[in-house]
């Protein structure tokens, strides 16, 4: 398993980088929003992931 944390600008962002990680990857957990502290433009999401090779091999 991996974890991966995205940090993006906008949601258009966001949905076009989960698109091609769901494509590569099993996604395990996506976490809530965090945006950036004070007047950052930024916010954060967290994502738990498993590499599709892995499980179609039965390797954890």
């Amino acid at each position: 398993m991996l974890k991966v944390r995205i940090t993006y600008s906008s949601k258009k962002e966001l949905d076009k980088a989960l698109k091609k990680l769901q494509k590569e990857f099993r996604v395990l957990s996506i976490s809530k929003e965090y945006k950036g502290r004070g007047k950052s433009q930024y916010s954060n999401i967290y994502l738990d992931i498993e590499n599709t090779d892995d499980v179609s091999e039965g390797r954890k």
